[in-house]
């Protein structure tokens, strides 16, 4: 009789090398200031070979690469875990591959607009707010109004229009984002066009100089007109060219147009 023989054969698989992971749908949908432990980060990544085949694993984040203050992208890294039936089968290359998943957080906004300018009636308004915060940013007025015939666009802050009546609105306007709002008091004060100024134009015969109190001015305002005349000639009055005005004591009051007179100016004979 013979006794069997045991043979032992040792059998070396080749492992699959990792070629890449693929990268989770980036987050973001949370608020500032988010724990790392709040993010929701997925617990497996899907890796692939380089003989594309590919599999589930799991991943151990890495916390430090993580900024709960940051409203900027970021990325957050990983180790791939290779479990007992994982390492049988595949093996990381060198360097080893790393998972990786993108973070934007959402800051809230907070409005920077501190003051509005003023209007005029029946001229074109146009102011757009401001707020620092992750966009889409909507705006209202949470009270108050807005002066008369403005209007605010709750897509871009733009507060337009063309007012139609003198006086100070106040009123507070609110915006807001997915995760929160932020406030602010604001006011505008709408006042008349200044009246329009007319021209005032002195001439006179060659013979000295003439001038008025006022090259410009509005209607109503009282103009004085001054002629002096050179040595030989003599003041005799005042000529209307144009305007319509009366003039007394060299002065008129001015209308609600330009004016031209003129300073008649003659020799003096001698006696």
């Amino acid at each position: 009789l013979h006794k069997p023989t045991e043979t032992t054969i040792k059998i070396n698989a080749i492992k699959n090398t990792i070629k890449d992971a693929d990268e989770p749908d980036p987050i973001t949908d949370k608020p500032i200031g988010t724990s790392f432990a709040a993010l929701g980060l997925p617990e497996t990544v899907c890796i692939n070979a380089v003989d594309d085949a590919w599999r589930w694993i799991d991943v151990a984040w890495d916390a430090s690469s993580y900024d709960a203050q940051s409203p900027d992208w970021q990325t957050i890294t990983g180790t791939l875990v290779l479990g007992e039936d994982d390492g049988g089968i595949f093996q990381q290359p060198e360097p080893a591959v790393t998972a990786k998943i993108r973070v934007k957080l959402i800051a809230p906004p907070t409005v920077t607009t501190q003051t509005l300018p003023s209007g005029t009636v029946g001229t074109a308004y146009s102011q757009r707010l401001s707020a620092q915060g992750t966009t889409p940013i909507t705006w209202s007025i949470d009270s108050g109004d807005l002066p008369a015939d403005l209007s605010l666009n709750e897509d871009t802050g733009e507060i337009s229009g063309t007012p139609t009546a003198v006086g100070t609105a106040t009123f507070t306007v609110k915006a807001t984002n997915s995760v929160g709002n932020d406030k602010k008091e604001l006011s505008i004060t709408i006042t008349n066009a200044p009246a329009a100024e007319h021209t005032v134009t002195v001439t006179n015969d060659g013979n000295g100089t003439a001038s008025a109190s006022h090259a410009k001015a509005v209607a109503g305002t009282e103009i004085t007109l001054t002629a002096t005349p050179n040595t030989g000639y003599h003041f005799k009055e005042w000529q209307v060219m144009s305007g319509g005005v009366t003039i007394k004591d060299d002065k008129f009051l001015m209308p609600n147009g330009n004016v031209e007179v003129k300073a008649c100016l003659l020799y003096t004979s001698p006696s």
